[in-house]
């Protein structure tokens, strides 16, 4: 081997023993002291298919309550304004827990577990669908569909849009463009298939179909979650807050 690859395989291999601690649902490999070796396929690629399935099911179901929305204002709730209002502030909820809730979600995953971390996300967000279901109040709407489902959905998007690039030393990003492209075709089959249970079934058994089937099939993706080595030493006491400082940074944070 090269004297120069040797010694750059040394440094990496130091690193890895030094600060990554693998995990009970890691996988350790012996390539991994070469950045450039790819890891074994039958593992990274069922990597990126959980995950795109649990974004699927993520942006799917956040895609799908307009369909909701519509079919509430137009039946339900027609002729209340004060109603109709309430039902706005639902996916504002939805969004905010996706977005806010995933900056914990990252060092959760890195600390804890990637693979829990997404079952419990599956979980609440399986839940959020059940107890909306029960709903009679836009209010109540908002505190199952909006803020409980909003959390779940938090715990997952993170992580699942991060776990591909761990398993690439190679076209990482054509791993994580396919696990994220689950977002897009989540849309494309979930916001029909709800319009159609709403006709069918009604806005509650539809709800609690979603539930089962999230609970399903995510239940699946979050078995091949799991990432190589995680970093256990991330804290809060060693997080690089000086990062804010740079303005560009903070701007696009």
């Amino acid at each position: 081997m090269d004297p120069e690859k040797q010694s750059d395989c040394a440094v990496y291999k130091t690193v890895i023993e030094s600060e990554l601690q693998p995990t009970k649902d890691s996988v350790v490999l012996s390539s991994a002291v070469d950045p450039r070796l790819e890891f074994p396929v039958y593992t990274r690629y069922t990597v990126v298919a959980g995950c795109f399935v649990i974004q699927g099911l993520v942006c799917g179901l956040l895609n799908s309550w307009g369909v909701q929305q519509q079919y509430l204002v137009a039946n339900v709730y027609d002729g209340e304004l004060s109603k109709k209002k309430t039902l706005s502030y639902i996916s504002t909820l939805m969004f905010f827990g996706v977005y806010f809730w995933a900056m914990l979600a990252g060092w959760l995953a890195e600390v804890w577990s990637y693979r829990k971390l997404c079952f419990v996300g599956i979980v609440i967000m399986a839940l959020g669908q059940l107890l909306a279901s029960f709903c009679k109040e836009p209010w109540q709407l908002c505190i199952t569909e909006g803020a409980i489902f909003g959390f779940g959905t938090g715990m997952l998007f993170g992580p699942s849009s991060t776990a591909p690039a761990r398993w690439f030393t190679k076209r990482r990003g054509l791993a994580t463009g396919i696990a994220v492209t689950g977002a897009g075709v989540g849309g494309l089959v979930i916001a029909p298939l709800t319009e159609s249970l709403i006709h069918s079934v009604g806005v509650e058994w539809s709800l609690r179909i979603s539930a089962i089937y999230v609970m399903a099939l995510g239940s699946l993706a979050c078995f091949f979650m799991r990432v190589p080595f995680q970093d256990k030493t991330r804290t809060l006491k060693n997080f690089d807050w000086h990062a804010f400082g740079d303005m560009r940074f903070a701007t696009n944070a």
